[in-house]
């Protein structure tokens, strides 16, 4: 009968003899496309041992060109074209810049900046060429027209064309024409000291004024004279008692408002006071102030 075991698996009673487990076996064992050495098992099998290689060639793992070398054909990143590189793995990365912008990466291709391009644009009312700005859109080029009727200028009548109505200047009427800018221009003179510019309306040369002159010892029609004084007319009586002697004299004793002086019709560009004796005829004239404003001074 069995008694007490002394030996498990003995080769006295036909156990295979395996080497111990842990020990090195020959050949090596794969994992994956992993490569490791092969250890025995202590039971005639085998286990994995240290990791030799990753991603071997004896495990079926694919072989790629090493990271960073060239690759066939080019790569893009938004619309900019890159060589192409190697990654080691079987796929590919970015390398070194080629185009930004690039038609081969979608880039739409505009006219270069400067180059004519069709229609006008407007800057304010003034109206310039249109050129290309590279980018797909435009720039400002040569000025074509200011104050441009297609950039919503208002269209202002040419100068010196009638604009109805009149303008004064220095109590003068003139012809009113347009300045070809929105204002007005003196045009030929209508009327001298114009009514409707404020001159002085004075009576009629020979119209009949209230009182009369003496010359002499004779009196006479006192008249105007058109300017605001006043001349002889006809002889009302030859010696009469309204002229004694006494009082025909140079001096002053009554002057007239300021006028404008004229000679022949013509203003001599002085304002000056007439002043008068006591039976109004003139005696001396006051020079007021020379080429004011007012006093035709053109």
């Amino acid at each position: 009968v069995k008694g007490k075991l002394l030996e498990a698996n003995s080769k006295d009673c036909g156990a295979p003899q395996y080497p111990a487990r842990g020990t090195a076996a020959a050949g090596t064992m794969c994992e994956g496309t992993s490569k490791f050495s092969r250890l025995n098992d202590g039971k005639g099998g085998f286990v994995k041992g240290k990791l030799l290689e990753a991603n071997s060639k004896d495990c079926g793992a694919p072989q790629y060109p090493a990271r960073g070398t060239a690759a066939a054909g080019t790569m893009c990143e938004g619309t900019s074209k890159f060589s192409r590189l190697n990654d080691g793995k079987g796929g590919f990365m970015k390398g070194k810049l080629l185009e930004a912008n690039s038609k081969d990466c979608g880039a739409p291709q505009y006219p270069a900046r400067g180059t004519a391009a069709a229609g006008t644009m407007c800057e304010g009312t003034s109206k310039f060429s249109r050129l290309n700005d590279g980018k797909g859109g435009f720039i400002k080029g040569k000025l074509l027209e200011a104050n441009s009727k297609d950039c919503g200028a208002p269209q202002l009548p040419a100068r010196s064309t009638p604009a109805g109505g009149f303008i004064c200047f220095q109590a003068s009427k003139y012809e009113k024409l347009n300045d070809g800018k929105g204002g007005f221009i003196r045009g030929k003179l209508v009327e001298a000291n114009s009514k409707d510019c404020g001159a002085p309306q004075r009576p009629a040369r020979g119209t009949v004024a209230k009182g009369f002159l003496c010359s002499g010892r004779s009196k006479y029609e006192k008249l105007h004279d058109g300017k605001g004084g006043f001349i002889k007319g006809k002889m009302v009586e030859e010696i009469s008692s309204d002229c004694p002697i006494d009082l025909i004299d140079n001096n002053c004793y009554r002057t007239g408002e300021p006028t404008c002086e004229q000679v022949a019709g013509n203003y001599t560009g002085r304002k000056v006071q007439y002043c008068y004796n006591k039976i109004g005829r003139i005696v001396r004239v006051i020079v007021v102030s020379k080429c004011s404003t007012d006093c035709r001074c053109f």
